[in-house]
């Protein structure tokens, strides 16, 4: 039978005019298995493009908030879209990694161990060391001098307005490739960069080790969805972990559109895989300088004249 093919790129065209020039190149006998493979291609990619893509769902609420300090922001954000790009890549399988060693070469390290040796810094000191073990295995320190380290804490000290003086201890991005490929299915809608506390050290391991899970969520009722805020005053405002040392970690997300549940110019309730800790940033708080009292004004010679 012959078969309508509808408009298609050039590209798609000529692909399949190659894979039709092959398979007509082969004897008689295997041309037939060859065509009945190219038609079952053809007819399940056909069917996948003929689903139905779910719109993205906007709650009763709409979205209306809108992060502060864009430059910035969008600065941050292709740091993140970057990062994200190497965690969505497949790693090597077994057998890539051996066969250079068979062959009695050194094989060349992943892309992401790469990034991990590059953006680790010289010295990390003591205080921002991982505090847990899902920090550890899934956390790369980022160098001070890094361009990425620059913007996203420039970023987090500017949305901190109001509040007091700060010093970042540590930034860490977090390599977990699961959590990645999850979210990466609703992050086609746009993203944002957002700012999200933990309480307690418990739960901070969690969302490294397995990402948000809104089955976990009380505020607003259970199952409600993940909370995240424009800025970071917000959640350092009393809903982030503080240790013994008083460091205190927030993580600053990638946060999607693909389902809002609340979104007001403070902060955006999210559902399920609709965001990302694509970094862990630990800081502490500075005491304001204490301000002296001014000296009483000193009274001169004419002032004590025009009193007599």
């Amino acid at each position: 039978g012959q078969m309508a093919v509808s408009a298609a790129p050039a590209a798609a065209a000529a692909a399949l005019a190659r894979v039709l020039r092959a398979v007509m190149a082969r004897p008689r006998q295997s041309r037939a298995w060859g065509l009945c493979g190219l038609a079952c291609k053809l007819r399940s990619r056909a069917a996948r493009a003929a689903e139905p893509t779910p719109a993205p769902f906007v709650g009763r609420f709409g979205c209306r908030g809108q992060p502060s300090h864009r430059p910035l922001h969008d600065a941050v954000a292709a740091f993140g879209a970057c990062a994200g790009q190497r965690l969505a890549e497949r790693p090597p399988t077994l057998l890539a990694r051996l066969l250079p060693r068979l062959q009695g070469r050194l094989p060349e390290p992943p892309r992401v161990q790469q990034v991990q040796r590059a953006s680790a810094p010289e010295a990390v000191q003591s205080e921002g060391e991982a505090t847990t073990a899902a920090e550890a295995e899934f956390g790369v320190p980022l160098s001070r001098g890094s361009k990425e380290h620059r913007a996203v804490v420039e970023y987090f000290t500017k949305t901190l307005s109001g509040s007091s003086a700060v010093h970042v201890v540590s930034l860490a991005r977090l390599h977990n490739r699961e959590v990645y490929r999850r979210y990466a299915k609703t992050a086609g809608s746009g993203e944002t960069v957002m700012f999200h506390g933990c309480k307690t050290l418990a739960n901070e391991e969690g969302i490294i080790r397995s990402g948000f899970d809104v089955s976990h969520c009380r505020s607003g009722g259970l199952g409600y969805g993940t909370w995240l805020a424009y800025g970071a005053s917000y959640s350092s405002g009393g809903f982030v972990h503080a240790d013994a040392a008083g460091v205190r970690h927030i993580f600053v997300c990638m946060v999607s559109y693909h389902y809002v549940v609340l979104d007001n110019t403070t902060m955006r309730v999210v559902g399920q895989d609709c965001a990302y800790p694509m970094w862990l940033l630990k800081y502490r708080t500075l005491a304001a300088a204490p301000t002296s009292p001014r000296p009483p004004p000193v009274a001169t010679a004419a002032r004590v004249r025009r009193r007599k």
